[in-house]
Formats: structure tokens, C-alpha cells, sequence
């Protein structure tokens, strides 16, 4: 049973409502179409389980999203890997992560001194409760 508006999702008959049949509609129409091999160019990778893509051309297994072979976060870090500006961003990162280590180094110094304050301010209560207890003796 398939219809113009409905297509192979016309299964589901009345049950489940539209919205979720036109999701359904368009995860499916994007799973089962074919898509191009990364290697050979052509239009012939298929989909063989979830994540797992392969070429009929020139059998090249590879990984991708569970429905599509490759996701919009891939492409998007694809993208920024090809460019030649990546490397130094990548510099200015490094530069970045060591200005954080020296600055949370520079941070736990004071606390070590903080720390031996507090110390100093119980042993000196501790003296003081000492003191108080001989007197009171």
C-alpha cells in the first residue's frame, strides 16, 4: 500500500500521527539512497548495517553516522582539518592549555599559603586553649 504523500511510510497505516511519520519518511529516504564513495567518487555506497558503509565500486568499507556516511559534525571538523589556517589555531591552543597550567600553578601557591595561615591559626588556638586550661587548674 503506497501513496503519493506517504510513501513507504504508508505501512504504519492510522497509527503514530504525521510528524512522526514525516521524520520517519525522511530518516528512511536518506538511509536507502545511495551516496558518494569517498575513495572512488562514484554514487554507489550503500548502507550495511548501522554506522558501517559500503562501496560497491570499490569495496571500501568505512565508518559513518548510523543513516548517513558522514554526520554534520564530521564534515564540519573535515572542513576545519583541510584548512591551512588549522595549524595555527592549533599553535595558539598549545599556547592557550600552557597559560592555563602556569596560571592554575600560580593559583595553588597562594592556597599552600592560605593553608599554612590556617594552620598557624589552629596551633595558636590550641596554645591559647592550653593556657586556659593550666590557669584554670
Amino acid at each position: 500500500m503506497k501513496t503519493k504523500k506517504l510513501g513507504r511510510v504508508a505501512r504504519f497505516k492510522a497509527r503514530y500521527g504525521k510528524r512522526v511519520k514525516d521524520k520517519v519518511l525522511k530518516v528512511e529516504l536518506e538511509e536507502f539512497k545511495l551516496h558518494v564513495c569517498p575513495s572512488c567518487g562514484f554514487e554507489k555506497v550503500k548502507r550495511k548495517a548501522a554506522g558501517i558503509f559500503e562501496c560497491k565500486k570499490c569495496n571500501l568499507k568505512f565508518a559513518g553516522g548510523a543513516y548517513t556516511p558522514e554526520t554534520m559534525i564530521g564534515s564540519t571538523v573535515k572542513k576545519i582539518v583541510s584548512q591551512k589556517a588549522f595549524g595555527a589555531g592549533l599553535a595558539e591552543l598549545e599556547k592557550a592549555k600552557e597559560a592555563r597550567a602556569t596560571a592554575a600553578v600560580r593559583e595553588e601557591k597562594p592556597k599552600e599559603k592560605e593553608r599554612s595561615a590556617l594552620e598557624e591559626m589552629k596551633e595558636s588556638l590550641e596554645k591559647v586553649k592550653k593556657e586556659v586550661a593550666k590557669e584554670a587548674k
